[in-house]
């Protein structure tokens, strides 16, 4: 019996919209993983119109490495997930939880990688002429939204599990990281 497993990168945004407001295998941490995507792209666009220096290359190449990505990751939310979603059918709370973790890496991944080009668009702020600012502010500002979705849903989820100890400590670490951020994001 073969699997048949739908590549969502490949539709275009009409489908994926769609889908994602059925109840699919889509779930929030691929629209956090998209909304990456596209606060990525605004970075790129922030590079391509950086004054020629000896780090606009990097920046260009980056911007591009970030954006393929995040839709990259689109995808792998999907098979992240995989063993929670069997779990939470079979009703077996210990098995549950034990799934917990490898369910929310997407979403901590779109954090971790919307916190880097935060911090690398604060160099970039600095390469793009003043009039062309406001595409860095709107590229913080979805990247900051996947960020915050991307917190709320990994603190729901988790908030699920029978174990106190690691409920309080993704709640906190949570907090943390989001305390750090802050720290970048108010720099836009």
């Amino acid at each position: 019996m073969a699997i048949n497993i739908k590549v969502y990168k490949n539709d275009n945004l009409d489908e994926f919209t769609r889908e994602f407001g059925s109840e699919t295998n889509l779930e929030t941490g691929s629209i956090n993983a998209l909304t990456g995507a596209l606060a990525a792209s605004l970075f790129q666009r922030c590079a391509a119109l950086a004054a020629e220096t000896d780090r606009k290359a990097y920046m260009v190449k980056n911007a591009e490495i970030l954006r393929s990505y995040f839709i990259h990751m689109v995808d792998d939310d999907i098979k992240a997930r995989a063993g929670y979603n069997k779990e939470l059918k079979s009703g077996n709370q210990e098995r549950l939880d034990a799934s917990m973790h490898p369910a929310v890496t997407i979403n901590e991944e779109v954090i971790s990688t919307c916190y880097q080009m935060l911090q690398l668009g604060l160099e970039l702020k600095t390469m793009i002429p003043e009039e062309d600012q406001h595409y860095l502010k709107e590229m913080a500002e979805l990247a900051y939204g996947a960020i915050k979705s991307s917190i709320t849903w990994i603190v729901n989820l988790t908030s699920k599990s029978m174990d106190e100890t690691y409920r309080f400590v993704v709640k906190r670490e949570n907090e943390l990281t989001l305390s750090d951020i802050n720290s970048v994001y108010e720099q836009y």
